[in-house]
Parts: C-alpha cells; structure tokens; sequence
C-alpha cells in the first residue's frame, strides 16, 4: 500500500496553512485507498471526486498566490502541473459517470490522482520552501532590489 505518512522533511513547503492542507488531502486519500481495498471504492469515489474538485479550487488557488508572492521559480511548473490534475480530475468524473466505478476506473483513479498528488507534493511544491526561506533572510544579507514588504497571501 502507498504510504501517507506525512514527512516535513521531504514534503514541506515552508508555508504551514499549505503543509496543513498537504496532510488533509493525505489523509482524505489514504481513506478512499483503504476504502477501495475494502471493497468499497464504488460507494465512496463520487463523494472523494467531488471533495478533490472543492479542494483543488481552493488549494490550488492558495498555493499558487504564495508561489506568486514568494517568486518562486517553481510557480509557472506548479500551475502548469495544477491545469493537468483539473483535466485529469474532469476526465475521470466524466469516465465515472459513464462507467460508474468499475475496478480499472478506481485503478486509474490511484494511479493518476494519488500518485500524481504525491509526486507533485514531494516535487514541485517542496521547491517554495527554498523562496520562503529567502524571502525571510534579514533585510542586510539579501539584495538591494527589495522584494515585496507586503503580507503573504491569505489562505
């Protein structure tokens, strides 16, 4: 089984509303995981579906504004990866409502969302870290072309 367990250390971002909404969505997927080898994949996928668009929506939005913020050279890959799991995320509602919750639907839902969520935690997000860490350097050692004295985006 994928391990959920969440790790500061290799999936953090430096942001800890971000890393709070990271082990959210862990939590959330190792149920519907554990659900699906229960046997209960088909009852619940409609409901995790509809919980990944919600979450998507205001996630996404969120951490996409603190890429923004913080500068990091990670925000337009980020984005980029963020269009893909929504085309991902629309292609398989859309599969479901076809098909219901067949075993190869709910294989591909581990596959390409689960999988996709961890990696692109463990990849992508992980590189804000690095741009809040800069962004918090003290005002002698950074350069003169200040950077922004406003708050971060709320989330």
């Amino acid at each position: 089984m994928i391990d959920f367990t969440w790790d500061a250390g290799s999936m953090g971002s430096g942001i800890v509303e971000i890393d709070r909404q990271h082990q959210e969505i862990l939590r959330w997927l190792e149920n519907l995981m554990l659900a699906i080898k229960a046997g209960h994949g088909p009852d619940v996928l409609e409901t995790m579906l509809d919980y990944l668009s919600l979450y998507a929506d205001l996630h996404f939005a969120c951490e996409e504004a603190c890429m923004d913020f913080y500068a990091c050279p990670a925000a337009a890959v980020n984005r980029a990866g963020h269009a893909r799991f929504r085309a991902r995320l629309t292609g398989l509602r859309e599969r479901v409502q076809r098909e219901g919750g067949t075993e190869r639907v709910l294989a591909e839902v581990e596959q390409d969302l689960v999988q996709w969520l961890r990696r692109h935690i463990r990849f992508i997000d992980t590189r804000l870290r690095a741009a809040v860490s800069a962004a918090q350097e003290p005002a002698a050692s950074r350069p003169a072309a200040g950077g922004s004295t406003a708050l971060p985006p709320p989330c």
